[in-house]
């Protein structure tokens, strides 16, 4: 009831599927530092 209302999405990912998702998230992090020029 409170995500519907807020709009929020369940993002929960359990084991290896939750390490997939940082593994992503950590390259679109590094991408997009690279390009504003902290790394």
């Amino acid at each position: 009831e409170v995500r519907d209302r807020n709009g929020w999405t369940e993002i929960f990912r359990p084991g290896a599927e939750f390490m997939s998702f940082l593994e992503g998230q950590e390259q679109v992090i590094g991408d997009l530092m690279r390009e504003l020029g902290f790394l």
